[in-house]
């Protein structure tokens, strides 16, 4: 073996000892010691649980609204939607998604479909919860009371950004 043969085998041979660097996953926020990873916004993403053209900046804000929405939903305890009406929006999401396999995505995004039903079922009770609760109101004034009681809910959480 020649001298260049026998250097380019040591420089291989510890090439493949050095570790690569890579973020297999981190925390981006903590909203009242409740984690929010980064792989929770890959994953709403990818399963298309959030608008696609979000930022993962704008992802994450929306992931902290949903605990922050979520947590205050627990305290009055919101109906769980009917089985139909939860079919329905399961069946509305997979044709949404473009033909895929909708339990071969859920598995590509680290979740199983049990998790994406719970995601949707979620959505119908924060929908029911916020007609109740805003029931005087209509269209943009309804819109613009929402998101001006989810401010709130942020000034009183303990929120950290990652």
């Amino acid at each position: 073996m020649g001298v260049l043969a026998g250097s380019l085998l040591v420089v291989c041979a510890w090439s493949a000892q050095v570790p690569v660097s890579t973020t297999m996953d981190r925390i981006v926020a903590v909203v009242n010691n409740d984690i929010i990873t980064l792989s929770d916004v890959r994953s709403a993403r990818l399963l298309q649980l959030v608008p696609s053209t979000d930022t993962d900046d704008t992802i994450v804000r929306t992931l902290v609204d949903r605990r922050l929405v979520l947590t205050e939903m627990r305290r009055f305890q919101a109906p769980d939607p009917a089985r139909d009406v939860l079919a329905a929006r399961v069946q509305a999401w997979e044709a949404t998604v473009g033909g895929a396999d909708p339990a071969a995505l859920a598995t590509s995004a680290g979740v199983s479909l049990t998790f994406v039903e719970r995601w949707l079922a979620y959505d119908l009770r924060r929908e029911t919860y916020l007609q109740q609760r805003f029931a005087a109101l209509d269209g943009d004034r309804r819109a613009e009371a929402i998101r001006g009681w989810i401010d709130g809910l942020r000034t009183r959480a303990d929120i950290v950004y990652r």
